[in-house]
């Protein structure tokens, strides 16, 4: 309830209800991060007035965040997976973009990173632009997720970490597309859990030194096409030879 207000450059999100609420007010909102709150990312009655620019639903790095793991952890249940934050019908058209991705833009990230419980998708800008490196990190692997989690992996590559380059245990649903594993001293993808639920869609595993792919059974592995398994210790790990192979037919 007023006027010549101005919201600028905030974060807004993992609230009860909406991320911001407007009543007959006449309100400037430009350059926020808005998503994951449990009603509306923006909310206005029809007596309020808004302007804007530049408000997205997701995050970048390094440009909201430096390290990748940090804009992980501030992502919230909800971020990305409530129609771009949620606009209710009085609100400008346009107010609000993105597409509540955590965005990663080109560089070499030597990061270990861990998602659990949470829902969101890691998009890099090119799997030869994005290098999430293990170098000099020890005893560690690429991206480690546990508990219940959905997670999409894309367009970025994974490389020289002692352990595996994505270890999956507990009630996971994920998505690797566009990406490269490769150079990883164990595993490039270890699924180590009857409830995990993979898809492997345009991507390369190789040079591991274990295996290339390492699954518990079949039903771990949802789908997998256009995607290379090759010049790994062992391409295919866990699983006898006939039921390695016909997961190999699948993923050509």
């Amino acid at each position: 309830n007023g006027t010549e207000i101005s919201l600028l450059e905030n974060t807004i999100t993992a609230n009860a209800s909406d991320g911001v609420l407007m009543e007959r007010s006449q309100v400037q909102l430009s350059r926020n991060t808005i998503g994951g709150n449990g009603g509306y990312g923006i909310h206005a009655d029809s007596a309020s007035q808004l302007s804007g620019e530049g408000n997205r639903s997701g995050f970048r790095v390094p440009e909201d965040f430096k390290t990748i793991q940090e804009a992980i952890d501030a992502w919230h249940f909800g971020m990305g997976a409530n129609g771009l934050g949620d606009v209710n019908e009085n609100v400008p058209a346009g107010l609000l973009t993105g597409e509540g991705v955590l965005s990663i833009g080109a560089g070499v990230y030597t990061e270990q990173l861990t998602i659990r419980d949470k829902t969101l998708i890691i998009r890099g800008v090119g799997r030869e632009d994005v290098l999430i490196d293990g170098t000099g990190l020890g005893d560690a692997d690429g991206f480690t997720l546990r508990g219940e989690t959905q997670a999409t992996i894309e367009s970025l590559t994974v490389r020289n970490f002692r352990d595996d380059g994505i270890d999956a245990e507990g009630k996971i649903e994920l998505t690797v597309r566009n990406v490269v594993l490769e150079g990883n001293g164990s595993t490039g993808a270890e699924i180590a859990h009857t409830d995990v639920r993979v898809r492997f869609i345009r991507s390369i595993i190789r040079n591991n030194r274990n295996y290339g792919l390492w699954v518990l059974n079949t039903q771990n592995i949802v789908e997998c096409r256009d995607t290379t398994v090759s010049e790994n210790g062992s391409n295919y790990g866990g699983l006898g030879e006939t039921v390695a192979a016909e997961i190999a037919q699948r993923c050509q």
